[in-house]
Parts: structure tokens; sequence; C-alpha cells
């Protein structure tokens, strides 16, 4: 396996090792698109969310169950693949999604002939009733078939719709009310989903994530429960296209805990490094294996009504397994408070738990198809939970402010430089500075913060002669050589040192 980690570029350090039989699959869509390794990685697991989320559920203890869907956001600029991986990560899905299509337009002809069949005898029972209530003869008889016939209405097959691509949130409750209960908003553009409708109600997508029913209310057909729904979120979007979502409903997101239910990750430019004369093909044999084992568990989910998913199955930790994953979560809960790890992330850091558990699930039932989640198992799903929620945590946090008399410092510096290079000085007057300088250093106070920091990394300082009460300037000949002389004229942004 360590043979097949060291072909695959890492620049993020993702996990890789703890990605089991998948490793394989990952070496083969690196090979094809070039991808990051955490990209590859994310669109595999998403496509595995989307894949067992219609199948099994996840016991964390007892009478605690969840769904086993997982939420991922990925930033990719344009030029990295993101549609390459996303078609060959969900393979199975379009595969499964079409062949279903063909069988429900057979249920949904023989639903629309069973209708009519029963709309007809309906109207021969009616009939016979109206007639003979005009002549007043008993109607015990009609009236308990009527109700028979009525017990035995037709009802309408519900399609499965895997990838809800209409991104509003009158199209993903159109899914749960007339679909079976599995989807997912699953986009290589997902500057779709956040600049559509799709994540104006945040809480029916929380619902959904959770398992809790959700109740949608109409006009026309009164109040729908679905009962046991399940999302799985996978959107591969361009920074900009982000950065203006999170300014927009950023704070709404998080708020509902919308973001926290997700992994966030930005995985690094691939671009400009993927050349093909030394590129290896792949043979696409682990893909091919990884789309069947898909297709086995998508199969396992069609029902024999049409109605309702078959029965799910529960996955349970194996006795080595449940307290590891007890002391996980109160380490996580410890990491809660002032100082610790999830301090400022805590909406992040109570998901966090349940997340691995659920990943765990997922990881146990496509490698082995058992019901009891391994001890070696869960520790994979914890190794590559906790790299995502580094990211989450590297994601949010805001970049350090530079001090303002840092960036006056660095202002100064250039001027200085500048100076130097021109008049071949290494004095100045301060006041030919305050006259002739910068702009933002002409109020004194800024100035004098300025040469104090230029001070303290041995740049500049204040000096005064002793035959002279003007106060100068002097610049370390040690440090304004030529060539840091042009280093500093040419690249320097401000805020950001030399030293």
């Amino acid at each position: 396996m360590t043979s097949l980690i060291n072909q695959i570029p890492n620049l993020e350090n993702f996990p890789l090792q703890a990605m089991g039989s998948l490793v394989p699959v990952t070496l083969d869509m690196y090979r094809e698109t070039k991808g990051s390794a955490a990209a590859i990685a994310t669109s595999l697991l998403a496509t595995l969310s989307l894949t067992c989320q219609g199948r099994i559920r996840v016991r964390k203890r007892d009478n605690l169950e969840s769904p086993v869907s997982l939420g991922f956001i990925v930033e990719q600029d344009s030029g990295e693949r993101k549609t390459s991986m996303v078609k060959r990560a969900t393979g199975a899905i379009s595969s499964f999604s079409s062949s279903q299509a063909s069988e429900y337009e057979k249920s949904y002809s023989r639903y629309l002939s069973d209708l009519s069949a029963w709309k007809s005898k309906t109207k021969g029972l009616q009939d016979a009733i109206r007639k003979k209530a005009a002549k007043g003869i008993p109607l015990d008889s009609e009236e308990a078939s009527l109700k028979e016939l009525s017990d035995k209405k037709p009802k309408r097959p519900k399609p499965f719709h895997l990838i809800i691509e209409k991104a509003t949130s009158e199209a993903i409750t159109s899914v749960f009310s007339e679909s079976l209960p599995t989807t997912a908003l699953f986009s290589d553009e997902g500057g779709i989903i956040t600049n559509g409708r799709a994540l104006l109600d945040l809480s029916i997508l929380c619902k959904a994530w959770d398992g809790s029913d959700i109740y949608l209310d109409s006009v026309s057909n009164g109040t729908k429960i679905v009962r046991d729904p399940t999302l799985t979120i996978a959107l591969f979007i361009q920074r900009q296209v982000l950065e203006q979502y999170l300014c927009r409903k950023g704070e709404l997101a998080r708020g509902t805990g919308f973001l926290a239910r997700t992994y966030v990750v930005r995985p690094p430019q691939m671009a400009g490094t993927r050349f093909l004369e030394y590129a290896v093909k792949s043979d696409g044999t682990a893909l091919k294996q990884f789309e069947s084992r898909c297709l086995k568990i998508l199969n396992e989910q069609i029902s024999i009504d049409g109605q309702c998913l078959p029965e799910k199955l529960i996955l349970a930790f194996s006795p080595e397994a449940q307290p590891r994953w007890i002391r996980k979560h109160d380490q996580i809960e410890s990491q809660m408070t002032p100082g610790g790890f999830f301090y400022a992330f805590k909406d992040f850091g109570s998901k966090h738990a349940d997340k691995i558990a659920r990943l765990a699930a997922i990881l146990e039932y496509y490698e082995t198809g058992s019901t009891i989640i391994s001890l070696e198992t869960l520790e994979r799903a914890i190794t590559i939970s906790d790299w995502y929620a580094t990211e989450f945590v590297r994601y949010f946090t805001p970049a350090p402010t530079v001090p303002q008399e840092q960036i006056d410092g660095d202002i100064l510096l250039r001027w200085l430089a500048n100076y130097v290079r021109t008049t071949n000085q290494l004095c100045v007057k301060k006041n030919d500075v305050r006259s002739g300088g910068p702009n933002s250093l002409r109020n004194i106070a800024r100035l004098n913060a300025a040469i104090q920091n230029l001070d303290t990394r041995l740049i500049a300082g204040e000096r005064k002669l002793q035959s002279d009460k003007a106060v100068f300037i002097s610049m370390n000949p040690n440090f304004f050589t030529a060539d840091m002389i042009a280093r500093i004229c040419q690249t320097l942004p401000v805020g950001r040192s030399i030293i």
C-alpha cells in the first residue's frame, strides 16, 4: 500500500494511509485527472456517502442512531479538473440512475393503467349507489365495496432522484416529497448551488442531514411527512464564489449549524504541475471495482413496491471500538473549553464525533459489508475526520492582523531604501521625511511608531548630532546593501517584512 501512496502527490498531507482499499482507487483517479489527493479522496468519500445513506444507519450508543450522510465543501479554482473528478467518482451513481429511470417509466406506465381501471371501477360503484339511492334501496353492500376499493387505490411509484441538479429549495422539497428519501446536492460547479435558492432554507438541509422528519405543507396536498430523509452534500466550488457566499450568508450558515455539518477543505492547486511526458496511464481496474461495489450497494436499495426503501441495516461498534469512540467523543468535548482546539469552533466540534461514526460506518460497509464496525476501521475514520477538522479550523481562522506600526514601518523602509538608492546617503533628516516622505507618515505619532519599529528590527533609528539640533534617521549600513535595497524596492509588499 505504501508504494501506491508514494505515487500520489500529497502536498496537503491528506491521510491516504487511512483510506484503506480506496488507495488504489485514488491512484487510478489521480492518474486520470492529476487532481489533488484531498480533492480526489473527498469525491470518493462523498460518493460513498450518497451510495450508503439509503442502505445503512449507524448506532453510536444504545438508542442513539443517525444516518450516515456526510457533507463536503471543496474550494477549487477553475482548471483543477473538478468536473473530471466528479464524473469518474460518481460513475456508479450515473449508471444506476439511468437504469432506474428506465424501470420507473415502466412502473409509472403500469401505475397509470391501474389507476385508470380503479377510476372506472369507482365510477361504476358510484353510479350504482346513485341509482339505488334514488329508488330508496339499501346501499350497505355497495358502500362497503366502495370503501374497500378506496383503500386499494393505486399509489404512484417513487423514483430514485439521487442528485439534485436544479439549485432551488423548491426542488429539494419536491424531491423529498415525490421521490425516495435519499438524494444529494452534488455539484462540480457549486456556485450554481450557493448562488441559487437551494441554500435559502438551511433548516431543511440540516434536518435531512440529521435524519429528522420533514413536514412539507402544501395548499393542494396538505401536509406530507418525509420519514428518515438522507442528504449528502458535495460542493466543488471556486474560491471567489465561496467567499462571496460566506460574506453574504456565512454568519447564518454558521449560526444554523449548516457549515458545522460539513467538511470544508481547500486543496492546493495542481495546475502547472500536470505534465504528460512522465504521466503513467491507469488501466482503471481499481475504479471499476469501486463502481461495481457501489452499484451492488445501490441495488440493495431497490424496493418491491416502489414506495419506500427497504429496511436499513444498523451498523454498531464492536466491543473494542465502542469505548474508543466514547473516549474520542469526550476528548473532543474537552477541546471545546477555553484554550481548546474547538473553543472558537464549538459548532463544528459538537458534530465531530457524530461524523466520525458516520464515516466509520460507510468505510466498514463498503469494504466488508459487515454490520459491526471494527476498531481498525474506526481508527482510520478518526484519522481522516481529524484531518478535515484541522482544515476546517484553518479555513475559518482569520489571518492575524498586522499591527499598524508594522505596516508603517514597511512603508518607511521602502521609502528609505529608495532614498539610499538615489542619494547614496545613509542618513536623512526626520523633518525631510515628514515633508517629502509618504503621506501616511506625515502624522508625527505614526512616524515615530514606524521609526521605533525599524529600530527594533535593527534597520534604522533616530539619532541627534551634537553640532546640530535636528533629528536624523540613521540607517544601518550592514542592512542597506545593494542587493537588499534592490529586493526592498522591487518586492516588498506592505505589511510583510524582509526580516
